[in-house]
């Protein structure tokens, strides 16, 4: 059966922030970084959650907890936008030359505000 973590991860709710801010940035096409603690059926059970919860379907879900290597644009340069309620994640996307939003569950309107501005230019 599912382990602690996994069983976790598979039931969380969507919350009504994410669930606004992903009705924004879905479209875009949206890559997942994210970490998998407890090994390969914690992605396993967050994969099928954000099958259950995100539509349209991201365009990659990625394992990896070091999203740095991400923050910008392999081919262009140009920086990638990660959107991330980790302060120390936020960190060291800026420091690769990404920009970033906190996201914050309790403030839904300052998420897609400032992610607009940022997929609009008028940051």
């Amino acid at each position: 059966g599912l382990n602690l973590w996994e069983s976790l991860f598979e039931n969380l709710p969507l919350l009504p922030a994410g669930a606004a801010l992903w009705q924004l940035i879905g479209p875009y096409g949206v890559t997942i970084l994210t970490g998998a603690p407890g090994g390969s059926g914690v992605l396993y059970a967050k994969v099928k959650w954000i099958e259950r919860h995100l539509n349209p379907s991201p365009k990659h879900v990625i394992k990896q907890s070091d999203k740095r290597p991400y923050a910008t644009d392999e081919e262009s340069g140009k920086p990638n936008l990660l959107i991330d309620d980790w302060s120390h994640n936020i960190e060291g996307w800026l420091n690769g030359g990404g920009v970033a939003v906190q996201f914050d569950e309790a403030d839904s309107q300052a998420n897609l505000q400032a992610v607009s501005a940022i997929l609009t230019g008028e940051e």
